[in-house]
């Protein structure tokens, strides 16, 4: 069934993704580049779409693997899905995006924690935290989808690694729906590297974020360690959240635009979009790999790995800081 997943889904990505470019060109749904943008010319979006409708007719063909948890998940990134083609088509406010991903997040969280046992109070405070971290991850995913092969390289690491989690902890839905996950971005590659012909859009940022956020908690729930599960998401955490605190510093108004992730420096200085896409899955897969060896390991190992797996993710945010140094001291 796993193996028929990935399959599904990445048949349904490739013949369907240049299908909704075709209606998108028609419609003239496209990415109009403005300062922000690390492109400079008119690329059709919603591929997102095809994405979409690739993993959820997997998951539907996965009947075996249906559960409440599922029925959260689903329902929370079709929503979170159509949310994105609304702001694709129609640019809606950021205090409308907001508010609507809180209220989608709020409605799915509790299908995901269901039959959650603890105390009372553990209950609502990791029901809070949960919806503070897909409503943190939805985002994250959203700003770092800017270049081409970026979010590719992400959704395939983080879905083949959960699906192995799956595997190794005897939880089907995790497996089915990691496969789904990579089998749909795979399907996609060849339409954004190394040419975008076509983006994700936010239709596609806001469900592969909310799926790929979901399936963190069910991950936890199934007893997988935190520092095991959190491994594929290093960088893009890494990247964003650095970005925050140094806009912060600087007192920028966190609602405009800007260009000061990492990955966007490092096109600033002269890298390809494939290139930093290739270092940044090379992170991904490397800190993922570190952790995925340690699932069952003692904590004290773990925390040694997660050192080890966090080193990279450092190394990759400080990068363009060291080649901004270097080339003033060339040119001194």
């Amino acid at each position: 069934m796993t193996a028929q997943s990935f399959l599904i889904a990445l048949v349904a990505s490739t013949v369907g993704v240049p299908l909704v470019r075709v209606i998108a060109v028609r419609i003239r749904l496209v990415d109009v580049p403005n300062d922000r943008s690390s492109h400079e010319s008119l690329v059709p979006r919603g591929a997102g779409i095809a994405v979409t409708l690739a993993v959820l007719l997997a998951m539907f063909v996965a009947a075996d693997a249906w559960t409440q948890a599922a029925t959260g998940l689903v329902i929370g990134s079709f929503l979170l899905a159509s949310l994105g083609l609304s702001d694709d088509i129609h640019s809606l406010t950021a205090h409308f995006r907001l508010a609507a991903q809180i209220a989608i997040v709020a409605v799915s969280v509790p299908l995901l924690l269901m039959n959650f046992t603890g105390p009372t109070w553990w209950l609502i405070v990791f029901g809070i935290g949960t919806v503070c971290w897909c409503l943190a991850y939805v985002n994250a995913f959203n700003f770092m989808d800017g270049i081409n092969g970026m979010s590719v390289a992400q959704a395939t690491v983080a879905g083949l690694a959960i699906a192995l989690m799956g595997h190794r902890w005897h939880v089907s839905l995790l497996t089915i729906a990691g496969m789904a996950i990579a089998g749909a971005a795979i399907g996609f590659a060849p339409f954004n590297v190394p040419r975008a012909r076509i983006f994700l859009g936010d239709v596609g940022a806001y469900f592969l974020g909310f799926w790929l956020a979901a399936l963190l908690v069910i991950e936890l729930r199934a007893g997988v360690p935190t520092e095991v599960a959190i491994a594929p998401y290093l960088l893009y955490l890494g990247d964003t959240g650095t970005t925050i605190v140094r806009r912060i510093r600087r007192r920028e108004n966190l609602r405009f635009g800007h260009r000061q992730h990492a990955y966007q420096r490092l096109t600033d200085h002269g890298w390809s979009h494939p290139a930093v896409s290739l270092l940044a899955g090379a992170v991904i897969a490397f800190s993922t790999l570190v952790m995925t060896a340690l699932d069952h390991s003692a904590a004290p190992l773990r925390a040694c790995g997660f050192g080890v797996a966090l080193a990279p993710v450092i190394a990759f945010v400080l990068l363009p800081s060291v080649l901004s140094r270097r080339a003033q001291i060339d040119a001194t």
